[in-house]
């Protein structure tokens, strides 16, 4: 009878003890993989942002030496120059389209930096990404690997650039009295080569506002009255069209069909 007790009490103290050791391997797994394997996993994760933050920079460099080319290879374009046609087709929807003033951004202090056209349409935000990446440092800046790969792959994937060259630039802007100064672009629109940044042809053009720009109208939107658009607003829109129509009838006129 003793001998079944202790034997009894062996197999007690035994069962807890190989408990004691399940509880404590458990433990010790979850331990490993909570700091060890998660300490990898971050590292990893690291290094591979990291590395994707080199290529996308690498990428962006590229991107940037051939917007500096583009920049120092624009013609120098005065009241007398003519048009210069286009030797093939050129489509302002597969070129990359900017303006020499933004594209003065890439340049050193000896270049004289051009009028800010500040109501042009079709303005390359792939520029404004480029240029954001040259000032911050590869690690911790703000702008995201993808985004700026994605920017620099526009940039050199672009058969043609066109760039806007103006002699005279006035933006729109309302005066007393509800009226308004009109808005006045007179200058070039400039096609060059995309890999090479080699100025292909040219046209002059001119934008301005309409002599009357008519008042906008509240509308209601689900329900919700959405007030009219300003007149400065009404002043920019109208501008943008008309430049935009401007341009793209400049360019037809050099660019043979096909």
């Amino acid at each position: 009878m003793a001998e079944s007790k202790g034997a009894a009490k062996g197999c007690v103290l035994g069962c807890a003890g190989l408990g004691l050791l399940v509880v404590v391997g458990f433990f010790g797994l979850w331990a490993y993989f909570r700091f060890f394997v998660s300490a990898e996993e971050k590292q990893r994760f690291a290094q591979q942002r990291a590395s994707e933050r080199r290529q996308a920079k690498q990428a962006a460099d590229q991107a940037i030496k051939r917007l500096q080319a583009a920049r120092e290879n624009l013609p120098r374009l005065t009241e007398s120059s003519g048009h210069s046609a286009c030797p093939a087709p050129v489509r302002m929807a597969a070129a990359l389209v900017t303006s020499a003033a933004e594209l003065s951004q890439f340049t050193g202090a000896g270049v004289v930096p051009d009028a800010h056209l500040s109501h042009m349409p079709d303005r390359a935000p792939e520029v404004q990404a480029l240029v954001e990446s040259r000032v911050l440092s590869t690690e911790g800046a703000s702008w995201s690997a993808a985004d700026l790969t994605q920017a620099a792959q526009k940039v050199l994937g672009a058969p043609h650039l066109i760039v806007y060259v103006p002699l005279r630039y006035r933006a729109p802007e309302t005066a007393a009295n509800n009226t308004f100064k009109g808005g006045l672009f007179d200058g070039f629109l400039v096609v060059l080569d995309g890999p090479s940044g080699r100025p292909l042809c040219h046209a002059r053009f001119q934008a301005a506002n309409s002599d009357r720009v008519e008042g906008g109208i509240g509308v209601k939107v689900g329900g919700i009255k959405v007030a009219a658009p300003s007149m400065q607003a009404r002043l920019e829109e109208d501008f943008r069209q008309d430049f935009l129509r401007s341009s793209q009838t400049a360019l037809a006129g050099i660019s043979p069909r096909n």
